[in-house]
């Protein structure tokens, strides 16, 4: 009798993309008639490039966190299981670093996401985090645009104790 060994972790990974390649891949095969009779949920499956993000505060001041070129992803998959990542565009390299050290601002989470259509939201339910706070945290987003190449969301208000209160802004184009 052969003992069981454990999957390999990146057997897994490549069956995660395998299973994501393959939904785009259909989805792109669909008839343009097709695509745009889709779900509101389904039309959130993809990949989404960052081409802003900014943090407006109830006063009206803008502040853009992230620097004037912020790089970014967000995946939604048609699995319900969403990767997302941000970065300030402007980080330098650091001699003696390692990749589990960041340059610079940084950020990235996943975990599972739900869609309400009636409501024009989607909920993160985070499973891991860069910054652990979020570790299991539920976090609802609103959805001010959904085209098939733009989708615009606005995350609930945060109180910064030293500038007031204020709703980070992301703006995402669709990657082909």
């Amino acid at each position: 009798m052969s003992a069981i060994r454990p999957a390999c972790p990146r057997a897994k990974m490549n069956k995660a993309m395998l299973t994501f390649l393959v939904t785009i891949a259909t989805l792109a095969a669909l008839p343009t008639s097709a695509r745009s009779q889709e779900a509101p949920e389904a039309s959130l499956v993809g990949s989404w490039r960052l081409t802003a993000v900014y943090d407006q505060f109830t006063d009206g001041r803008r502040r853009d966190t992230w620097g004037n070129s912020p790089q970014g992803m967000l995946q939604f998959a048609a699995n319900g299981l969403f990767t997302a990542a941000i970065m300030a565009g402007d980080r330098a390299p650091r001699a003696g670093t390692v990749p589990s050290d960041p340059v610079g601002p940084a950020f990235a989470y996943y975990g599972t996401y739900e869609v309400n259509t009636s409501a024009k939201t989607f909920t993160f339910h985070v499973q891991q985090s860069t910054w652990p706070q979020w570790n299991g945290a539920t976090l609802n987003r609103t959805i001010t645009e959904l085209t098939s190449r733009s989708l615009k969301v606005v995350a609930a208000p945060i109180r910064d104790p030293q500038g007031g209160e204020f709703q980070p802004h992301l703006e995402f184009e669709r990657i082909p």
